[in-house]
């Protein structure tokens, strides 16, 4: 839900309407000089996207998004390579 210095503060697979505001956390390794994207998806829709230059072999990145009160059902999270490809997906549920 949150990130203090440089780690995240807990890791949810759910949420209530209680919680307006929600962090996706990444440590990405091994990937200096590369660009990666967070892509948030609701709904099948791309909601925000959020690119990060990578500055050294180990890097911390996060973005946080906002989430109105409609916004119940299944969030997914990708963090995304350069050339778009995968590198890692997470999911939580908005009741």
């Amino acid at each position: 839900t949150a990130v203090v210095d440089r780690e995240p503060v807990d890791q949810v697979t759910e949420v209530g309407p209680e919680q307006t505001r929600i962090t996706y956390f990444t440590e990405l390794k091994d990937l200096t000089g590369h660009n990666v994207t967070h892509q948030w998806i609701y709904d099948d829709n791309i909601m925000f996207e959020k690119t990060f230059s990578v500055g050294g072999p180990r890097w911390r990145v996060w973005s946080s998004k906002n989430l109105l009160p409609e916004w119940k059902g299944t969030w997914v999270v990708k963090t995304l390579d350069d050339d778009r490809s995968l590198l890692m997906t997470q999911s939580f549920v908005r009741n």
